[in-house]
């Protein structure tokens, strides 16, 4: 079945179909500032703290059956099954998932550099210096590329970056040295409801729809486009759109009353200027289905168009799937 896009400039509107998978979820927020959850907060003081986590953005919550808290470069997991070991506080491989779509070439060991077997890559110079001085393999996991050249989405400039399974490093000697790229904001909506007094979770994507948008994001690096920020409402309209596809089984931009994107984006009070919505579904096995509605996106030209397409500024993802397996991916785009 071939993908499904909507776009929509008022007046104008564009419709292409494409499909896709929405995870429904809630969280609620607090007012007050989150702070480190007393489950991480020596491994965090022993491990480098600010500097190398960043602040927290959510307080402990419970995702994917883990205990996790997301900090502006990490996300830590708490693993019971290795209690009292070196293993029981884990950080998340953000780093692996942003690579997810992406290949990096491997040159075979270099003069001068530690080379590990395990991924094929080297590490050295000022890189190598930071992992070894703050217990690398643990904090940071084995290197994913070598060091390459990459332009910032957030000022435009050339920097010599690397990337590792549980982080992304950019050196700046202006600012001494490396820089931890921010993987936790990266994966991390927080909640934007001031009512609520429940912790500070906000909304952490799933598994299903990191994948989806690593994908997306993967095109637009390539691309050296800047990723739209996840926004909480879009996330959630996103979700919602896959799971009432899922539910009343039905699959298509137009709900069986009529409704579309653009009037849920108007009914749900989000400001926008132009909008677009692509779709997806498959039924292929739980691990690969999300792999699969990411290639299915960028192997469309109308839809990798869409995904790539510069002016959008916001964006959410969803993941639903219905009693027979068949998932549904819906990503929605949004200029204000």
């Amino acid at each position: 079945m071939a993908p499904w896009i909507v776009r929509h400039c008022r007046p104008l509107l564009l419709i292409v179909l494409l499909l896709s998978f929405v995870w429904p979820a809630t969280a609620r927020a607090s007012e007050a500032a989150p702070r480190v959850s007393p489950q991480f907060q020596r491994f965090y003081d022993a491990n480098g703290g600010l500097e190398i986590f960043g602040m927290p953005l959510s307080d402990e919550f419970v995702a994917d059956g883990l205990r996790v808290q997301y900090f502006e470069r990490a996300r830590m997991e708490w693993h019971p099954e290795f209690s009292g070991s070196e293993n029981e506080i884990l950080l998340g491989p953000l780093g692996r998932a942003l690579t997810i779509g992406r290949t990096f070439p491997q040159s075979g060991p270099r003069l001068g550099q530690t080379y590990f077997q395990q991924t094929g890559y080297n590490l050295g110079g000022g890189f190598a210096a930071f992992w070894f001085a703050h217990n690398g393999l643990q904090l940071f996991g084995y290197p994913l590329s070598d060091e390459l050249q990459e332009r910032s989405a957030a000022d435009g400039q050339l920097y010599t970056v690397q990337y590792f399974e549980r982080a992304r490093m950019e050196w700046h000697p202006e600012r001494g040295g490396v820089l931890l790229d921010r993987l936790g904001s990266h994966y991390y909506v927080p909640a934007i409801s001031s009512q609520s007094t429940g912790p500070a979770t906000g909304v952490a994507l799933s598994s299903y729809e990191q994948r989806v948008r690593d994908r997306l994001m993967g095109a637009r690096a390539d691309a050296s486009i800047a990723a739209p920020q996840l926004d909480p409402a879009l996330v959630t309209l996103a979700r919602e759109r896959s799971a009432d596809m899922a539910n009343r089984g039905y699959f298509g931009h137009t709900t069986p009353e009529g409704a579309t994107v653009f009037t849920l984006l108007n009914t749900a009070g989000v400001q926008w200027a132009y909008a677009g919505e692509i779709l997806s579904r498959n039924n292929y096995a739980d691990g690969q289905s999300a792999g699969v509605a990411g290639d299915a996106y960028l192997g469309s030209p109308s839809h990798r168009a869409v995904a790539v397409d510069p002016q959008y500024t916001a964006m959410g993802v969803g993941h639903a799937v219905d009693r027979s397996g068949m998932h549904y991916y819906t990503v929605i785009f949004v200029r204000r």
